[in-house]
């Protein structure tokens, strides 16, 4: 059976501006080789469910068929997931009347 090699598709403009927010060359591997996934962290960045669910979906892949990330890929991704924990999640306000977070 003959492989159909993947499309690549440029970054678009919003994918582009959220990867020049990070620091330099952070998803260099992951952007020419996974465009799609530098997308999905563009859509998800700054929304915690969201990057939580994105975090499940990369690392506990579903589909059995699949082969993983490249080791180098995958080292950038979770960079960026320790990155946005550190510097995007911000700590749960405390109401004035005591211990309720809000």
């Amino acid at each position: 059976m003959k492989t159909v090699p993947a499309v690549r598709h440029p970054l678009s403009p919003l994918a582009q501006d959220f990867l020049g927010g990070l620091p330099a060359s952070m998803m260099t591997l992951t952007e020419s080789n996974f465009p799609h996934i530098v997308e999905k962290f563009q859509r998800a960045w700054g929304r915690a469910q969201l990057m939580k669910n994105l975090k499940e979906e990369l690392v506990f892949e579903k589909r059995l068929d699949r082969q993983g990330f490249p080791f180098e890929v995958a080292n950038e991704i979770f960079a960026v997931f320790e990155y946005y924990e550190q510097h995007m999640i911000l700590p749960p306000r405390v109401c004035m009347w005591g211990d309720i977070e809000y």
